[in-house]
């Protein structure tokens, strides 16, 4: 779900600035690993934007403008 709306508000933040800094509220923790959504979603989003996710027992910003760790 994370790399979804991290994809759409990429697509749809550069003509409606509203999708540059969105919250989400899940069900589930996201997952963790190399190819997780902790790892991915500051690499989709482009930099300036921000993802706030929020779970049972977890709230996680994630900011754009990251880096892959694979380069």
């Amino acid at each position: 779900m994370e790399l979804k709306l991290a994809a759409l508000m990429r697509e749809q933040g550069q003509t409606d600035p509203g999708m540059r800094h969105v919250t989400l509220v899940i069900n589930n923790r996201p997952c963790k690993g190399d190819l997780s959504c902790d790892e991915l979603v500051p690499v989709i989003l482009p930099a300036g934007y921000s993802l706030t996710v929020h779970a049972p027992n977890y709230r996680k910003r994630f900011t754009g403008g990251a880096e892959p760790w694979w380069r």
